[in-house]
């Protein structure tokens, strides 16, 4: 039934041993199996995660940016300080620089997905996540924001401008869900609250 070639992906996180999806290599959803008890017991999801960066150099050319401590992030041009920033959360991503910008996630107390520019530190957009120490970029930027009752997968572009708002099943919690992409397709894990502590993973398939 399905020609392309087939592609297995196995995510391991701290609250589900395995969770196995195989797909085609054009992003079709063959089947997935979920390795671990059928409901899911996790009573400290507001936790900060096992590990972040806590000081760390990022270098542009001419540009470094660090992340110093735990908020603070500063930047030099050929060793001279341009601009420093406290910002919210524990950084969890990489720092990236798209065209004049860079973008990075944070997660914890919060947790943000961010866009300064490079040159003066201005912020070019902030969204308040609830964590971020996973995206997807492909010209937009695809990042899941979590409330008390959903969680939404935004694209956004460059400056921030929502493009599409999808709401998904379940509720993401950063650090613990996978987020992949395979073909045209991104494939997030969220968790779905039977009962007080008790969880249901679902695996949930957006065309992008």
């Amino acid at each position: 039934m399905h020609n392309a070639e087939r592609i297995v992906y196995h995510f391991t996180n701290n609250i589900m041993h395995l969770t196995e999806v195989e797909l085609t290599s054009d992003g079709d959803f063959i089947f997935s199996k979920l390795y671990s008890p059928n409901d899911i017991r996790y009573t400290s999801l507001q936790r900060k995660a096992a590990t972040h960066y806590s000081t760390d150099d990022f270098s542009f050319g001419e540009y470094v940016v660090s992340h110093k401590g735990e908020w603070g992030y500063q930047c030099h041009k050929n060793g001279q300080l341009l601009w420093t920033k406290s910002l919210k959360g524990y950084l969890y991503t990489d720092i990236e620089l798209i065209g004049e910008n860079i973008v990075f996630g944070t997660s914890g107390y919060g947790g943000h997905f961010y866009s300064l520019n490079l040159n003066d530190g201005s912020i070019v957009f902030d969204f308040n996540t609830k964590g971020t120490s996973q995206y997807y970029f492909d010209g937009f930027f695809y990042i899941c924001v979590r409330n008390s009752e959903c969680t939404n997968l935004l694209k956004i572009t460059t400056t921030g401008e929502i493009i599409e708002d999808i709401r998904l099943n379940g509720l993401y919690y950063d650090c613990e869900c996978p987020f992949c992409k395979c073909g045209n397709r991104l494939y997030v894990v969220t968790l779905n609250e039977i009962k007080k502590d008790i969880f249901k993973p679902i695996i949930n398939c957006i065309s992008i």
